[in-house]
């Protein structure tokens, strides 16, 4: 099972059990010479979680975080980091067939292909091994 949400038009997913909630975007305070990708870091219950923009991942320019934009929460061991969104279309399951795994990737490892859409399926491992962790520590 997978969360899913949408950015600039794109489908990406995430483990259910990965995900720690879904918030209303909140003033996210800028690092300098932070990791590509990273927007800043917000104060989640008294931790500093690094915000990421998957923009970037996909070649986009990374954007001004709007009032209607989400931020999901995903939990890796003891480190949370926080993904932007522009919505979270729901939870969704998907058979085996439908899912193509893509070893030469970095965060991108998987793609669900149900009917005519193609689901970016992030790796929250692979997102948080990637970037500075000494901010979300």
């Amino acid at each position: 099972r997978f969360v899913i949400f949408a950015v600039e038009g794109n489908s990406f997913g995430i483990s259910l059990p990965l995900v720690d909630r879904v918030l209303r975007a909140v003033e996210i305070t800028v690092l300098p010479q932070s990791a590509p990708g990273v927007m800043g870091i917000i104060n989640l219950h008294g931790r500093a979680t690094p915000i990421l923009d998957l923009r970037t991942d996909i070649g986009l320019t990374s954007k001004e975080v709007g009032v209607n934009d989400l931020i999901i929460i995903a939990r890796h061991e003891k480190r949370s980091i926080g993904l932007l969104a522009d919505s979270v279309e729901g939870v969704r399951t998907f058979p085996q067939d439908k899912i193509v795994h893509r070893a030469d990737q970095t965060i991108f490892r998987q793609l669900a292909i149900p009917e005519e859409q193609i689901i970016l399926i992030c790796d929250i491992i692979a997102l948080t091994e990637r970037m500075d962790l000494s901010i979300a520590a």
